[in-house]
């Protein structure tokens, strides 16, 4: 997904456990809600996180090739990934 000049679009993002908040050194633990048409912006990570589909369905674009994703899915991403998670009409709600 070329994301044009839009780094990210209808997400809403929610930390539930976090280094710097709860001083979990090694964890972390997010509430992404992406609205229908949205999309994470496309990035990568210096560590390595998972992730696990709350609900609906939509894709994940791996630096490769675009990856449907739904309900009850769990993957990791690895460290310096490139990576983005988008859905259409749906919408998609994640942990990670």
């Amino acid at each position: 997904m070329d994301s044009k000049s839009e780094s990210y679009k209808d997400v809403e993002y929610f930390p539930l456990i976090t280094s710097r908040l709860d001083d979990a050194q090694n964890f972390s633990m997010r509430l992404f809600k992406i609205s229908p048409n949205g999309f994470t912006s496309k990035h990568s990570h210096s560590c390595e996180h998972e992730v696990f589909i709350l609900n609906s369905e939509g894709f994940i674009y791996d630096g490769n090739e675009k990856i449907r994703i739904e309900k009850d899915d769990c993957f990791i991403i690895h460290q310096f990934e490139v990576h983005q998670l988008f859905t259409d009409q749906r919408g998609l709600d994640f942990m990670s």
